[in-house]
């Protein structure tokens, strides 16, 4: 999926692609014979089989039109069909399914891992392509968050609560990993960013320490009504009071957006709970951009 370095010849990978969609075009008229809403073995329960399928098949479904140009559900509506299943099914898409945005950064980062050990031209350039492709594609997704409004109003509050616990437990590691400094003794050498270095780094660990501090408290805003706790969230991240100076507002809102960006789906939270984190994120880190600029 990532590299170039191979033996094959070009016929070779030709046949090699047409012989992967032949497999997929199979696959898709297997599950044509199943019930409507069913699992691989035509089952209403979810079994092995679905389960050694849907890692790989998530995969590709998120990288291969990446890097190889390839929609593994183009004319293949069975297909898109079962994931549609699986996705509706809670130990799974509320667990353990990974989100666009998480497969996307990812190709990016390992493109550019398997880049930086190439030293042919022709591959080094066909990688670059491919880098630049997901690198749209993943600022595609990053300018979507904010608009995730609407979806993260469907999320149970339960989802909010594990988004701030993942938060406070791990809050001085996100801090550290947001900024370019980390809370160290004075004179010690500052945060080295090891992973996403294309991702610019809040400068201001007070402020990363403060707006994530304000982020988790109002994940953890509750009413006894859960529909109403997610209107609460909402409201409380678009009008409620910001607890940062106007002159800390711009380290603020990236501290907000690199966090927002950093964050891997299963690794550090589920779906749903990274939808909602995500949101609030984004209205937080979009207020505090426009107090910036007002300042200004």
């Amino acid at each position: 999926i990532y590299g170039n370095k191979n033996q094959t010849t070009t016929t070779e990978r030709q046949q090699n692609r047409h012989d992967f969609l032949t497999k997929l075009d199979q696959l898709n008229a297997a599950l044509e014979q199943n019930p409507p809403g069913s699992f691989r073995l035509g089952t209403n329960t979810v079994t092995a089989m679905d389960c050694v399928m849907i890692p790989t098949l998530e995969r590709w479904r998120y990288q291969l039109p990446l890097t190889e140009g390839l929609d593994i559900l183009e004319n293949r509506p069975f297909l898109r069909k079962w994931l549609d299943v699986m996705d509706s099914y809670p130990p799974y898409a509320d667990r353990v399914r990974g989100d666009a945005y998480s497969w996307t950064a990812a190709t990016s980062t390992f493109l550019r891992l398997f880049a930086s050990n190439d030293d042919q031209p022709e591959t080094t350039t066909t990688l670059q392509e491919k880098i630049e492709r997901a690198d749209a594609a993943t600022n595609k997704l990053t300018e979507s968050f904010g608009d995730a409004v609407v979806a993260a109003v469907a999320v149970d509050p339960v989802f909010a609560r594990e988004a701030a616990t993942k938060l406070i437990t791990n809050h001085d590691a996100v801090v550290a990993d947001c900024t370019t400094t980390s809370r160290r003794a004075e004179g010690e050498e500052p945060n080295v960013v090891k992973s996403q270095t294309q991702l610019p780094r809040a400068s201001d660990t007070e402020a990363a320490d403060f707006v994530l501090r304000h982020v988790a408290s109002l994940l953890l805003l509750h009413n006894d009504d859960d529909d109403d706790t997610k209107s609460i969230i909402l409201a409380a991240a678009q009008s409620g009071p910001l607890p940062i100076t106007k002159q800390h507002a711009a380290a603020a809102s990236e501290a907000a957006r690199t966090v927002a960006a950093r964050l891997c789906v299963p690794r550090d939270m589920s779906a749903p709970a990274a939808a909602i984190f995500r949101t609030v994120l984004t209205i937080v880190a979009n207020r505090y951009s426009d107090t910036s600029k007002q300042q200004q």
